[in-house]
């Protein structure tokens, strides 16, 4: 008898744990392409064209953003485009590079000169966001000896 309560006991607490799920914030998508040969920043929502898209954050918690997108290079073999996902938080003016993608962050590369080496990449940041409303927006900065940048199918998803 006391076998059995102990198997009731530990199946009621299994039956009790919960996975943590995580909730999508923001889902924008943009399906046209974008070609440029300079830095810029992309227009991650087809609907009104917008450079940046906002979220709010109920409390205080993680915050992965993620990125991804179909890309070309073409260029010499030392090019390729360089991608930020950046946040300003409410309240502030300045849009922060959220790590890893703050810095030299190569997205897509060529494969040759001809830019024949298409690729579906991703890339995500996160960071502790504090309570708000917050904007994101994706930076594309093309890097090395870059002859044109094709970014198209753009996804950009926010979650806690």
């Amino acid at each position: 008898m006391r076998l059995l309560s102990v198997v009731c006991v530990s199946g009621l607490a299994l039956a009790t744990v919960v996975p943590a799920q995580a909730d999508i914030l923001k889902f924008v998508a943009n399906t046209v392409a974008q070609t440029f040969t300079t830095a810029r920043d992309l227009t991650i929502n087809e609907q009104n064209g917008a450079f940046s898209t906002n979220f709010k954050v109920k409390k205080e918690n993680w915050v992965v953003i993620n990125f991804s997108a179909e890309c070309l290079v073409t260029g010499s073999n030392n090019s390729y485009v360089d991608i930020d996902i950046a946040v300003r938080y409410e309240g502030t003016s300045t849009f922060v590079p959220l790590p890893p993608t703050s810095g030299d962050n190569s997205f897509c590369a060529p494969g040759t000169n001809t830019g024949s080496y298409w690729v579906s990449a991703s890339t995500a940041g996160g960071a502790v966001m504090p309570v708000g409303n917050h904007t994101v927006k994706v930076i594309a900065r093309p890097l090395g000896s870059v002859t044109s940048v094709r970014i198209d199918d753009l996804a950009l998803y926010v979650i806690d």
